[in-house]
């Protein structure tokens, strides 16, 4: 088995929508399923520095408001792989552009379209966490 750790963002805007990325059709794993933005932790990076390096890649865009919301466990039995994801939260500074190799389409979402669409992972579970601690004014 092989653990992965990596850090994504839940980019969210002043309407209480979130930014949610396609994953593109070429990607081996999850291809055309919705996730939040980031990636996997290299060698010798903080979990912070591969966030910054993994918006300013797919979105070439930066980050302003960076908190940490949560740490998630992912487990893939199928390919024999953990994922510990860092989930920050987070608004974004500029207009997306996103990376066409990484990225099908991007779309601001809210809490009522999540249904709507088949996700990445775990990815579904962590906005959804995101939603719910805005309810409970857990999030400043």
């Amino acid at each position: 088995m092989k653990i992965l750790i990596s850090s994504s963002a839940i980019i969210y805007n002043d309407k209480n929508q979130v930014l949610l990325a396609k994953r593109s059709p070429n990607k081996k794993l999850d291809p055309n399923l919705w996730e939040t933005i980031g990636g996997t932790v290299e060698f010798g990076e903080s979990p912070l520095e591969c966030l910054e390096r993994e918006i300013d890649e797919e979105l070439n865009c930066k980050l302003s408001n960076i908190k940490l919301l949560d740490v998630y466990s992912y487990v893939n039995k199928e390919i024999g792989r953990q994922i510990i994801s860092l989930q920050y939260i987070a608004t974004i500074k500029g207009i997306p552009k996103f990376n066409t190799g990484e990225i099908s389409e991007l779309k601001w979402i809210d809490e009522a379209e999540i249904q709507k669409l088949k996700f990445s992972m775990n990815c579904k579970e962590r906005v959804l966490g995101y939603f719910k601690q805005i309810k409970n004014h857990n999030i400043t």
